[in-house]
């Protein structure tokens, strides 16, 4: 009988411990994951640190540069915009005067031909042209 409570004893104590081993695999496991899962999430951190940096120079260098430099560059830019605002105008209005002359060129044209029409209307009808005082 104690042969039989040895052997379960035994039994039991070779169950734990093949119980024990299956857990500290398992265990390792999780490890394993969690120390990738931290692997990959310092890399992702480093290059953010990365990009910050990089980010943070750039900033410096913008905000290194001259006010000044800028508002030379402004200033310019308006001198542009003005002269090329004038010779707008003068296109426009040298646009304008050619017009006038079309029109000008138009209505002496028309009445060049009334009066050529008169005339002609008046030699059909043997009539005499009035007196122009």
């Amino acid at each position: 009988m104690s042969d039989d409570i040895s052997v379960q004893i035994l039994a039991q104590s070779s169950e734990n411990i093949q119980k024990l081993f299956d857990l500290s695999t398992r265990i390792d496991e999780r490890v394993k994951a969690i120390q990738t899962n931290q692997s990959n999430l310092e890399h992702r951190i480093e290059s953010l640190f990365g990009s910050h940096n990089l980010a943070m120079q750039k900033i410096v260098v913008l905000e290194s540069r001259d006010v000044k430099f800028l508002d030379s560059k402004v200033s310019e830019c308006e001198k542009e915009i003005t002269v090329i605002d004038k010779r707008l105008t003068q296109v426009e209005s040298s646009s304008g005067q050619n017009q006038d002359r079309w029109n000008k060129i138009m209505s002496f044209v028309i009445q060049l031909v009334w009066v050529i029409l008169a005339a002609w209307l008046l030699m059909k009808l043997n009539l005499q042209a009035p007196a122009v005082p």
